[in-house]
């Protein structure tokens, strides 16, 4: 995948863990995001979002990145 560049891997409060590929630019996410859209296999709710965790970016739902966004 075009910016991806590894997954981050975190729990969060609730003791859950969190596993996400991430993206170096917010572009090569958005990019991800649509070529799944065009495949069907996602929601078309699905937002990029900056990791308050690692920084990099994740494609999410919206309250994963109500959550886990900066």
């Amino acid at each position: 995948m075009k910016g991806a560049i590894g997954e981050c891997l975190f729990f969060d409060e609730d003791k859950e863990m969190v596993y996400k590929t991430k993206f170096d630019t917010k572009a090569n996410c958005i990019a991800r995001i649509n070529s799944l859209l065009r495949l069907g296999v996602i929601d078309p709710e699905t937002t990029p979002y900056k990791c308050k965790e690692c920084g990099d970016w994740h494609l999410g739902k919206p309250e994963e990145a109500l959550k886990y966004g900066k």
